[in-house]
């Protein structure tokens, strides 16, 4: 699975709001840091070790891409609201 680059998404269709470029360039950090951690973890490395991280640690990733997650959805949920047909 890492390294598959999905497809573009298809055109929004109905409601939806517009995104600030700010909050949209931290979704595309976000995306590329999971993306980066998933090739991590998928790396077959010349030496057999297991990766071994603790608990907390992991919580920590989760719980910092989960704060920059919380900014995105705050700054959609305060972005102008458009339809399909103003566009």
């Amino acid at each position: 699975m890492a390294g598959h680059i999905p497809p573009p998404a298809r055109p929004f269709g109905g409601d939806h709001h517009d995104l600030p470029e700010a909050a949209f360039e931290n979704l595309r950090e976000i995306r590329d840091d999971l993306r980066r951690m998933a090739d991590f973890a998928a790396t077959n490395l010349p030496y057999v070790r297991e990766l071994t991280l603790a608990r907390n640690t992991l919580a920590h990733c989760f719980e910092h891409l989960a704060d920059r997650l919380t900014y995105v959805v705050d700054a959609c949920e305060n972005a102008p609201l458009f339809t399909s047909n103003t566009r």
